[in-house]
C-alpha cells in the first residue's frame, strides 16, 4: 500500500509500484467500504448459493443465545470452543474473530491446498460453506468454518482463544497479532 501511495503523491518520481493486495480504496473516504465485504459475500455464494444465509442464520444465533442471558452465553462458550467464557461486552470481538476467518478464507480460496496462514484445504471456501450447509445448527457449521481458518487441517487447538487469534484495528478484516497487527496502523495512519 505504501509503494501505492508513493506512486500517487510523487509521480514525478516513481515511474511505477506494486501494491499487491493493496486496499486503498477501502481505507479513503472516496469509496463505499463494504465492497470488500460484498465480494467476499460472492465467493461465499458461488462456493453454494444458500451459504450466505446460513452465514446470517449462524450470527443471528449467536446474538440470540447472547441476549437469551447467562444459559445463553455459557451455550455459546461451548458451542463456540472458546478458551474463555463469552460474556455480551465481547459480542463485537467474537463476531469479527468469524468475519476475519471468512475473509481470509476468501481470500486464500485457492485451488489447491496452501499453508499460507494455516494448513487449510484446495477451495477452502468450498469446505467452509461445506460445514455450514451440512450442519443441522447454522452456528455450529458456522465456528467449524471459522475452526478451518483459525485451526487449519491439522485440528490441534482444543479451544479458541478469540483475543490472541483476532485483533481489531483500522483494517476490518483483522491485523494479526504481534507486532504484525501494529504495521497496518503505521500504514494507514
Amino acid at each position: 500500500m505504501l509503494s501505492a501511495y508513493m506512486r500517487f503523491k510523487y509521480p514525478n518520481l516513481v515511474n511505477g509500484a506494486i501494491a499487491s493486495s493493496a486496499p486503498i480504496y477501502l481505507v479513503s473516504n472516496q469509496s463505499s467500504r463494504d465492497f470488500f465485504f460484498q465480494d467476499v459475500t460472492k465467493d461465499f455464494s458461488l462456493a453454494n448459493k444458500q451459504c450466505p444465509s446460513g452465514v446470517k442464520q449462524g450470527f443471528q444465533r449467536i446474538e440470540d443465545l447472547v441476549n437469551s442471558g447467562p444459559s445463553g452465553l455459557q451455550k455459546l462458550t461451548k458451542i463456540l470452543r472458546l478458551c474463555k467464557p463469552m460474556t455480551k461486552n465481547r459480542l463485537n470481538h467474537v463476531n469479527g474473530w468469524i468475519r476475519n476467518s471468512l475473509t481470509n478464507l476468501a481470500m486464500f480460496d485457492y485451488p489447491y491446498p496452501t499453508t499460507f496462514l494455516v494448513p487449510v484445504p484446495a477451495y477452502p471456501v468450498k469446505v467452509a460453506c461445506s460445514y455450514i450447509m451440512n450442519s443441522s445448527d447454522p452456528l455450529v457449521g458456522l465456528v467449524q468454518a471459522a475452526g478451518l481458518h483459525y485451526n487449519g487441517t491439522k485440528g490441534s487447538l482444543k479451544c479458541f482463544d478469540v483475543d490472541m487469534e483476532f485483533v481489531e484495528c483500522a483494517d476490518p478484516t483483522g491485523c494479526g497479532v504481534g507486532p504484525d497487527s501494529m504495521a497496518w496502523y503505521y500504514q494507514v495512519y
